[in-house]
């Protein structure tokens, strides 16, 4: 009766250890999935706004600071694409990558408020008024 009993458990333990290993494996999965995704996302951010703020930066400018942002820092995707289009009134970033079963597939759009041309164009203005003044 003592041997059928821890017969038992070796038949329960042989059934039940794989399938808690492959929750725990998937369930790391799904982590490394959302801890790269934030990552993406979060770069793909400061990029533009980064890249608003900069008017001599050009799409492969963007596109370069943007891989040296995430270089490293990816756990399960090790190929994400990305490509920027710089338009007159805003920049648009998209990113994509794909691991086995996961995806990432992103699009940032902010606008593209050129600081240093409105600075500057602010300047010439008030440059304007003081000499129309002096006359």
């Amino acid at each position: 009766m003592n041997k059928r009993i821890k017969g038992i458990f070796t038949v329960e333990a042989a059934v039940l250890v794989p399938m808690i290993l492959v929750v725990l494996w998937l369930l790391m999965q799904v982590l490394f999935y959302y801890h790269d995704k934030n990552i993406v996302l979060g770069v793909a951010h400061e990029t533009l706004a980064v890249g608003a703020g900069r008017e001599d930066w050009k799409e492969k400018e963007m596109v370069a600071y943007f891989y040296s942002r995430i270089e490293g820092k990816l756990t399960l995707f090790s190929d994400i694409q990305a490509e920027v289009q710089i338009e007159k009134k805003q920049i648009q970033l998209t990113c994509s990558g794909r691991k086995g079963m996961f995806a990432i597939c992103t699009e940032q759009v902010m606008s593209n408020t050129q600081p240093e041309s409105y600075i500057r164009e602010v300047k010439r203005l008030i440059k304007i008024q003081g000499e129309g003044g002096q006359k």
